[in-house]
């Protein structure tokens, strides 16, 4: 059997045998695959996204609660006394 081949000047040859071998025929895929991959790749792009925005790692986490108890206990140690703190220290004396 003879392949015919559609030359640029419009005329028809036969192919050659290498030539009938490099002719690319689409690949038969499996529509479920291909969905299921599809939807597995949507996810994946989107948990790295939710990780680049969300995530911070345990020594980040450590840091800011940290600073945050550090931040406490100097604000602590500048407030004013409460009028019950006063009242509490005049007893005492």
């Amino acid at each position: 059997m003879t392949r015919l081949h559609a030359c640029p000047r419009g005329s028809a040859r036969p192919l050659t045998y290498g030539e009938a071998e490099r002719v690319s025929v689409s690949q038969i895929i499996n529509l479920r695959q291909a969905r299921k991959k599809k939807l597995r790749d949507a996810e994946a792009r989107e948990a790295a996204e939710r990780r680049r925005q969300f995530g911070r790692s345990k020594a980040d986490k450590a840091k800011v609660q940290k600073d945050r108890e550090r931040e406490d206990t100097r604000l602590e140690g500048h407030r004013l006394p409460s009028q019950a703190d006063a009242n509490k220290s005049e007893n005492e004396t």
